[in-house]
């Protein structure tokens, strides 16, 4: 990731010095919860590193930073780790740093659009998790209808996100949120190759657009259909074993890629032991692949939710190389692979799995 790093940062100082230095940004921020000489970064996310593109100081609760910016791109703004989105273009940007909300150009209003809505979505489907989490372990009946109501909001959400990358595509907005969340979209290929060829061409030149877009080729490798790709995966207990042998003893195998720090993935894991505990005996594997760096973080984590089903770590965080494999580049993510080696199902909900039980 270093290689890549370095990529990014010399792409981004040619970006910045090159032609078009006539285009500039400008954000102008209000920060009157810290004091002065409180230092506010511009950044760039490149997993997992982050990237610093311009910083400000603030004084009397305000500051101010601009730049010259071409063609644009999807940032993030704020005061150590506490950093809000931005879409850095061309024209004036305002952003209190209270609500995050950025606001005065096109893309900046449509995220703001964009985030509240998301938002909405998002304290709904915490809601039901938190009723699901508390039920009684024999109220089946219950479990199913929150999971049932939590898969429509995340269908809504997807669509939500399906729409305002579509719309956005060919500005800043657009192209970041493609980036951020193609993995999102594995199971739609298409969707995500059709609108690669949309993008415009000085987008291309950005090393973290180029980079996504070799993973969404990954993607098409591994989407649904496709026979799968086999893995040397080594176990909790240090064992060795392929994905062809598992998929050569069980009806299914899921792959489910996660972390011990990542908070949607622990906010499935109920889901997934339900699946493991009802399925274990039917013909499900279930494959726990790790994102973790950290070992001890990775074996507590795996104490603390019960989480007995096979488990294999590489402690390489996004370096991971079976995440790489998969084209997987946000977690939760799941990828499901019949008898016959066939992937049938990408990012699917433990629900979805155990369905193909009832049949």
């Amino acid at each position: 990731m270093k290689k890549i790093t370095l990529l990014v940062i010399v792409a981004f100082v040619i970006m910045m010095s090159g032609c078009n230095k006539d285009v500039k940004y400008v954000i102008k921020g209000i920060a009157e919860d810290y004091p002065n000489g409180t230092k506010v970064y511009l950044m760039m996310k490149e997993k997992p590193n982050w990237i610093a593109v311009d910083s400000a100081i603030v004084m009397e609760g305000r500051f101010i930073m601009s730049g010259q910016v071409y063609p644009g791109f999807l940032g993030y703004i704020g005061v150590d780790d506490n950093r809000t989105m931005i879409v850095v273009e061309s024209g004036e940007i305002v952003i209190d740093l209270k609500d995050g909300n950025p606001h005065g150009t096109t893309s900046n209003e449509e995220l703001t659009t964009f985030n509240h809505s998301m938002e909405i979505l998002k304290d709904q489907m915490s809601m039901i998790i938190v009723k699901r989490d508390s039920l009684d372990n024999q109220d089946t009946a219950t479990f199913a209808k929150l999971n049932a109501r939590l898969e429509e909001l995340n269908q809504e959400e997807m669509q939500m996100l399906a729409n305002v990358i579509k719309e956005n595509i060919t500005n800043p907005l657009g192209v970041g949120l493609y980036c951020m969340y193609n993995s999102a979209f594995a199971e739609d290929i298409d969707f995500l190759l059709t609108l690669s060829q949309l993008i415009p061409e000085e987008y291309l030149e950005q090393a973290y657009v180029s980079k996504v877009l070799e993973n969404v080729s990954i993607i098409s490798c591994t989407s649904v259909g496709n026979n799968f790709t086999d893995l040397l995966m080594t176990t909790r207990e240090g064992n060795e074993v392929r994905l062809d042998s598992l998929i050569k003893r069980n009806k299914y195998v899921l792959l489910d890629f996660w972390a011990s720090w990542c908070a949607p993935c622990r906010q499935s894991l109920p889901g997934i032991r339900m699946l493991y505990e009802n399925c274990k005996d039917k013909g499900l594997c279930i494959v726990g692949i790790s994102l973790d760096e950290d070992k001890e973080a990775w074996e507590n984590a795996l104490e603390k939710y019960k989480m007995d089903w096979l488990q294999v770590g590489e402690m390489l965080g996004w370096e991971s190389e079976h995440a790489a494999t998969y084209g997987v580049r946000a977690i939760p993510a799941t990828v499901l692979i019949d008898s016959t080696g066939t992937i049938i199902g990408r990012n699917l909900e433990a629900n979805e799995v155990a369905a193909l039980f009832d049949k």
